[in-house]
């Protein structure tokens, strides 16, 4: 049985969030190897004694695909969370409005994550576009203007935040806007017709990599916040 408890108990196994982010980066190591290893394999004929494998099931870890591993990984860990959030505003002093609305932005991204929601926003956007290949790139202009929008309504809230935790919430941030927008605006530029050139390829690895750990981080930095509020996680005996 998983509990929270106030202060660190003396028994079962403490989940500490060194631990957990330990967990998920080598979790997202051995996904984006395996990637890179059926990519070789699928536009490089460098396959190995894997061939078969990766030919058969080499799409169930192909980070660009939206039904695979590292996509329902994503989305478990978006879920995650959310769910830290909504502990964290069940035991914060003040704010708690806070924690909850950033919990329920983190559920929507689940659900984009899993559904591809952002498709929407490029269906809609069909105007705004650099050039043909960057068609089904058009949503990250909207993306911008909604990440803009949420940071400055979050920042009253955000700058009551401890300093440990302002720091680790702009870490992960970062790395996850690098990642979600950046790149992928990169992605859109690089993209020949079939998707398939080294150079497009290498940045939606890229993209794909930065997303995941920026999500891991942005975990590691909730359940840091709790410990600091001599919150444990725990696995019962």
């Amino acid at each position: 049985m998983v509990a929270i408890e106030r202060s660190l108990p003396e028994t079962g196994l403490v989940i500490t969030p060194r631990l957990v982010l330990g967990i998920l980066t080598a979790v997202i190591a051995v996904l984006v190897g395996m990637h890179v290893k059926i990519h070789l394999c699928w536009y490089e004929d460098i396959c190995g004694p894997s061939r078969s494998f990766d030919m058969t099931y080499g799409y169930l870890f192909d980070l660009g695909s939206e039904l695979s591993v590292p996509t329902w990984f994503s989305t478990v860990q978006l879920a995650a969370v959310a769910l830290a959030l909504v502990v964290a505003g069940a035991f914060a002093p003040t704010g708690r409005w806070g924690w909850r609305l950033l919990s329920l932005l983190f559920v929507y991204l689940s659900v984009d994550e899993e559904t591809d929601m952002h498709g929407f926003w490029s269906k809609h956007s069909a105007g705004i576009q650099v050039s043909d290949a960057t068609e089904g790139f058009n949503w990250i202009i909207p993306g911008v203007l909604i990440v803009a929008a949420v940071a400055v309504a979050f920042l009253p809230w955000f700058l009551r935040l401890p300093s440990r935790t302002r720091k680790l919430f702009v870490t992960a941030a970062v790395i996850y806007v690098v990642g979600g927008l950046v790149m992928e605006g990169l992605g859109g530029l690089t993209a020949d017709e079939h998707f398939s050139n080294p150079a497009y390829l290498a940045v939606a690895t890229i993209e794909e990599a930065l997303e995941m750990f920026g999500i891991s981080v942005m975990l590691y930095a909730v359940l840091d916040y709790l410990r600091g509020q001599d919150l444990a996680v725990r696995i019962a005996d």
